[in-house]
C-alpha cells in the first residue's frame, strides 16, 4: 500500500498509538479519539484503548529450569503447549484458559522417578504447588502449572471439567491486568519433591522445611487422636483450633491448626464414618509419615 493511498486518520492512531502507555485511561484514549477526528463512541474508545494496552503490555516471559533435572519446561507461549493442552483438556478449556495461557508452564517428567509434588515461581507475582493425591506424576507424565490457585492440571486420566466458568474468566481477566503492569516475568521451577522422600532444586519457597515439618505434625496429630474416644477428639480438636492465627502460614502453629481442621473432618462422628475406618485412615497417617525429604543432586 502507498502513503498516499493510507488515510490520514489512520496515520494518526498508528503514530498516537505507541504514545499510550498501561496508565493511560479510557479518557485519555477519548482525548485522541477526538483530536483524531474519529466519532466519539464509546466503543470506539474501547477498542482503540485494548488494542494499543495489548500492544505495549505484553511483558517478556522467561522459564528458569533446574539445571540438570530431568525435568522439562514447556512454554505456554509455544505450539507445542498449546497442541498438548488441546488433545488433553479439550477446545472448551482452551478458550476459557487462553488469556492466561501465556503465563503457564508444562512440567514434563523425563527422569525415572515418580513425582510427590512441584512448585513453581512466578518472580513478584505468584507461587503455585501442586501436590499429587495418589499414584504420582509418573516417568512420562505432565502437569500443567498456572500461577491462578486451583488451575493446575494433571495431565493423565480424565481431565476434571472446569467449574464456575464465568467467574473463571472474570478472575483471569483480572489477573492478567496485574501481570500486564510488569515489563518481565520469570517462571521458575522452583523444587520437585519425589515419592521416594527426595527432593531437587533451589527451593526459595522452602517447601523442604515445610513439608518436613507438616509430616511431623500431622503424625503427632494422628498418635493424639488415635489414643482418644470420639468425643474426646472433637475437644481436643477445637482446642487447637481456637490458637490464635499465627502471622506466617508456614508456622507449625498455622499448619497444626490446618490440619486440625482436616481431621475434624475425617473423626468427626456426625460424617456416619465407621469408627474402625476412622482408626483404619489414623493408623495410615501414623505410618507413612515417617521419612523426612532430604536434598538430593538433580
Amino acid at each position: 500500500m502507498y502513503p498516499q493511498m493510507i488515510p490520514r486518520r489512520l496515520i494518526g492512531i498508528a503514530v498516537l498509538i505507541p504514545l499510550l502507555t498501561t496508565s493511560s485511561t479510557a479518557q485519555d484514549v477519548s482525548r485522541f479519539v477526538q483530536l483524531l477526528g474519529i466519532a466519539q463512541q464509546d466503543n470506539a474508545a474501547a477498542i482503540l484503548f485494548g488494542q494499543a494496552k495489548a500492544m505495549v503490555a505484553a511483558p517478556n516471559i522467561t522459564l528458569v529450569n533446574i539445571p540438570g533435572a530431568s525435568i522439562e519446561l514447556i512454554a505456554g507461549s509455544s505450539e507445542r503447549f498449546h497442541q498438548l493442552l488441546a488433545d488433553f483438556a479439550g477446545g472448551e478449556a482452551v478458550s476459557v484458559l487462553d488469556p492466561l495461557v501465556p503465563y503457564c508452564v508444562i512440567v514434563k517428567n523425563n527422569s525415572q522417578s515418580t513425582i510427590h509434588s512441584v512448585t513453581v515461581i512466578w518472580k513478584d507475582v505468584a507461587t503455585s504447588q501442586f501436590s499429587v493425591i495418589g499414584s504420582g506424576v509418573r516417568p512420562g507424565e505432565m502437569v500443567m502449572m498456572a500461577p491462578i490457585s486451583g488451575l493446575s492440571l494433571y495431565m493423565a486420566g480424565e481431565p476434571r471439567k472446569l467449574q464456575n466458568v464465568d467467574r473463571l474468566s472474570v478472575r483471569i481477566s483480572n489477573e492478567i491486568e496485574r501481570y500486564s503492569q510488569k515489563s518481565e516475568i520469570v517462571i521458575s521451577l522452583d523444587s520437585v519433591i519425589f515419592q521416594d522422600d527426595t527432593m531437587i532444586g533451589p527451593d526459595v519457597a522452602g517447601k523442604l522445611e515445610e513439608t518436613n515439618s507438616e509430616r511431623k505434625i500431622r503424625k503427632q496429630l494422628a498418635t493424639e487422636l488415635l489414643k482418644r474416644t470420639p468425643a474426646q477428639r472433637a475437644s481436643y480438636l477445637e482446642a487447637i483450633k481456637a490458637i490464635p492465627e499465627p502471622e506466617l502460614a508456614t508456622d507449625p502453629l498455622a499448619q497444626q491448626k490446618r490440619l486440625a481442621w482436616m481431621y475434624e473432618w475425617v473423626v468427626n462422628p456426625s460424617t456416619g464414618t465407621d469408627e474402625q475406618l476412622v482408626r483404619h485412615s489414623l493408623e495410615d497417617d501414623i505410618n507413612t509419615q515417617t521419612g523426612e525429604i532430604h536434598r538430593r543432586n538433580p
